[in-house]
């Protein structure tokens, strides 16, 4: 049996978690060794643990274990058994939007995903720009439980706002001005966090369209306003960054 790790062996679980959701998808694993090397910052905010995730589900394929199982899965559920890896077996309740992209994802290109049907689409970005990284060497752990706090604030706001349409699931189903008119159901802390979901959809589909006409500034501008709603609104920022 595969028993989760704990203190300092806890960043083994997203390993053992992969292992565990792809035995239960009907892969037969054997013995080996797996020794682990990244150049992604640990605990920095920028998917470590989807990374590690998708990198053991892909060495477990390219060891040959059960190759016609693997075949039969498709990259999408392989995608699916590393996010569950991490709800199920972590106990972290992310969406698949991390492991999707570490997935996916192909140099000079961005993922625009549709978390609803898993679409999604290779936008080029401009090779003479770069992105700058910033390290602020400040602890971050989601499984502390502020991820699952946040997001049990958006499933209760999209709950209080289905009482206007039946038609709403998720926030993605709010536009701007609705919320506006709908928010005063909520609790301030609710509608806080509400805010920005509903308002980084509208800066996302904004951004993609931006990149496409080449109108960097305006992405830049786009970017400055989803940090401003992200620190100021969701709380998932740091007064360091």
């Amino acid at each position: 049996d595969i028993q989760k790790g704990y203190d300092t062996q806890s960043w083994a679980n997203y390993i053992k978690g992969v292992l565990v959701e792809l035995q239960q998808r009907g892969v037969e694993l054997g013995g080996f060794e797996m020794y682990v090397h990244s150049e992604v910052p640990t605990g920095a905010g920028v998917s470590s643990s989807a990374a590690l995730e998708v990198a053991t589900a892909q060495v477990v394929k390219a060891l040959g274990f059960s190759p016609d199982v693997f075949s039969k899965l498709g990259s999408l559920e392989v995608i699916k058994a590393c996010k569950d890896a991490e709800n199920n077996f972590v106990g972290m309740g992310c969406g698949i939007l991390d492991q999707f992209s570490s997935a996916q994802g192909q140099a000079g290109k961005l993922v625009f995903l549709d978390c609803r049907d898993l679409s999604f689409k290779l936008v080029p970005f401009p090779g003479n720009v770069k992105w700058v990284l910033a390290n602020t060497h400040t602890p971050h752990a989601l499984v502390d439980g502020k991820y699952n706090a946040l997001r049990a604030a958006c499933e209760r706001a999209a709950d209080a706002f289905k009482v206007n349409d039946n038609n709403i699931t998720h926030l993605r189903d709010v536009m701007t001005t609705k919320f506006e008119e709908w928010k005063g159901v909520l609790d301030g802390d609710t509608a806080r966090v509400a805010r920005h979901i509903v308002y980084e959809n509208e800066r996302v589909l904004a951004g993609v369209a931006a990149l496409k006409r080449g109108d960097l500034p305006a992405l830049g501008r786009l970017l400055s306003e989803s940090h401003a709603s992200s620190s100021g609104d969701f709380g998932n920022s740091c007064e360091q960054l």
